[in-house]
């Protein structure tokens, strides 16, 4: 599994949601509105396996 640094993981969301801001796309955007939280909790909880 590829980590990302923290400054490149939040610029890749900013280029993300602008281009979902541009497109508005439905789907996009839905999965956007998780990626916050979904950050939250692996910064919080890291995964184990």
């Amino acid at each position: 599994m590829v980590m990302f640094g923290m400054e490149q993981l939040f610029a890749h969301h900013r280029s993300i949601t602008a281009r979902q801001l541009q497109t508005a796309n439905p789907m996009l955007a839905c999965a956007m509105g998780h990626c916050e939280e979904i950050l939250n909790f692996h910064h919080q909880a890291p995964l184990v396996r």
